[in-house]
């Protein structure tokens, strides 16, 4: 009897996860819009990485390219419209950049500098697995706003 109710207590969080939702949503669909255009096959998890993807230069370089290439859109300076995009991409095995979407936006033109600024990047160096390079997808966060 104990064993029962420890398995139902268990188990009633799943039943909140298990219910369908009334309306009539095609989930293949919904999937569909949220990956995209991205391409899932031989992507790689970030955590069974050996040694993961960076910028030449590390970070640092990082910032610095960001720095001379990030530019602040006339109309979100006149907006005053600041904050962060948050990106993905996914870094080749080749250390090329592909895959840039915007996972959540500002608006005004900061959208499409950032993905700009990403898609420019020189070629990064590539995760690694196993010994080999990987593909890798990275996420980061882009800030934009008036300088104090």
């Amino acid at each position: 009897m104990k064993t029962r109710s420890i398995l139902f207590f268990l188990c009633l969080p799943l039943l909140g996860y298990s219910q369908s939702d009334s309306t009539n949503v095609d989930s293949s669909k919904v999937y569909q819009k949220m990956i995209g255009k991205l391409d899932t096959s031989a992507l790689v998890k970030f955590n069974a990485l050996h040694s993961p993807p960076q910028f030449k230069g590390g970070m640092q370089g990082f910032a610095a390219y960001l720095k001379g290439s990030l530019v602040y859109p006339d109309k979100a300076k006149r907006n005053g419209t600041s904050g962060k995009v948050l990106l993905s991409f996914v870094v080749e095995s080749d250390g090329s950049i592909s895959n840039v979407v915007v996972e959540k936006g500002i608006g005004d033109g900061c959208d499409e500098a950032a993905v700009k600024a990403i898609q420019n990047s020189p070629a990064w160096i590539p995760g690694v697995m196993n010994g080999r390079p990987v593909r890798v997808k990275y996420n980061i966060p882009l800030s934009f706003g008036a300088k104090k």
